[in-house]
């Protein structure tokens, strides 16, 4: 899949040697748990490089803007999203699994994978406060769109995809959702993804086929 924008202006370099691919590792590491612990209205600079503990300026070395470091942390959580999605579509064997069973896996997946976290809820705030950042994700957003399209394509759906179309973006809030509902009530997590687990199943059965 291409990248929406040329990643590569992401990052002011590249270097070479091992000490400072460790410390761009160590850079992005820091900039998803200030993202994920302490929210998107708290990310910046600063507080990326105190948890790395790197220099302001040493950062700047790395990413030119605080932009350009939370585009390059947004960019790898909805990839991964996108390649656990395409890992379960490639084991299937739509002639023998049901769309109920699909589903469950695909939900599985994503859980089992940590794709339901504060994190993937404050990248949807930082969507929403950022309309450059919106843009850039948007290619995700379709490629997740369409992974659901594929899905009820598999099992015969007659559905126009605009229709389609719609109902994935349905979902994608019902996994908002789901996902706020469980940070704010965690002793009910179980109970929380089986009603979402329901609504998937109902938006795939009754509504795109």
């Amino acid at each position: 899949m291409s990248s929406p924008v040329d990643t590569s202006r992401l990052e002011r370099r590249k270097p070479k040697q091992s000490r400072s691919d460790a410390t761009r590792s160590a850079i992005v590491l820091a900039a998803t748990q200030v993202l994920e612990e302490e929210g998107f209205s708290a990310f910046s600079m600063r507080s990326v490089a105190g948890r790395a503990e790197v220099s302001v300026g040493a950062l700047y070395d790395y990413y030119p803007s605080k932009h350009a470091l939370l585009y390059w942390v947004v960019e790898n959580r909805l990839k991964k999203r996108v390649d656990t999605i395409d890992e379960v579509l490639a084991e299937s064997d739509f002639e023998s699994k049901s769309l109920h069973q699909v589903i469950e896996d695909v939900i599985d997946a994503l859980n089992t994978a940590g794709l339901y976290s504060r994190l993937d809820l404050e990248i949807r705030a930082a969507e929403d406060a950022d309309l450059k950042l919106s843009v850039y994700t948007t290619e995700y957003k379709e490629e997740l769109t369409q992974r659901y399209i594929d899905i009820w394509r598999q099992y015969g759906s007659m559905a126009s995809d605009e229709h389609l179309k719609y109902l994935a973006e349905y979902a994608h809030q019902l996994d908002t959702l789901s996902m706020k509902m469980q940070l704010a009530h965690p002793n009910k997590s179980s109970s929380i993804r089986q009603l979402n687990r329901t609504f998937f199943h109902e938006l795939a059965e009754k509504h795109a086929l």
